[in-house]
């Protein structure tokens, strides 16, 4: 069996939608999903926006800037079973650049989840 889910989801940290992707994955078969955009900024500024991600053994979320993996920490609580928004802002140079949200899974057993509301970019003076 296996699950992928892409598109809008209803429980939001703003707004009426935001991004979601759910995987529940195959036996032997690692399945991806991802959203990229490419952006050139006259100037430097930054990104910033709100999500929430589970990883699980065989599952992750993962989110990228030029091919550079930011390392986003899981916002699951695994003792209680809930989750939480948490936002993240990073700091961007001038020029053209990649931005990849990522989810992979590769077990039938397991799933990895993950949504992203409220992108924001802010351009420096």
């Amino acid at each position: 069996m296996e699950t992928i889910s892409i598109g809008f989801f209803s429980d939001v940290f703003s707004g009426s939608y935001c991004a979601w992707s759910f995987q529940i994955g195959a036996w032997s078969t690692t399945i991806e999903s991802s959203m990229l955009f490419t952006l050139t900024m006259g100037t430097g500024g930054s990104i910033s926006f709100y999500y929430m991600g589970r990883n699980s053994p065989y599952g992750s979320f993962s989110f990228f800037i030029d091919g550079m993996n930011q390392n986003l920490p899981s916002t699951y609580d695994y003792s209680s079973g809930t989750h939480g928004w948490q936002y993240i802002e990073l700091d961007l140079d001038s020029g053209t650049h990649e931005f990849e949200w990522r989810t992979s899974c590769g077990s039938a057993n397991y799933s990895s989840e993950f949504m992203v509301d409220l992108i924001h970019f802010q351009w420096n003076n």
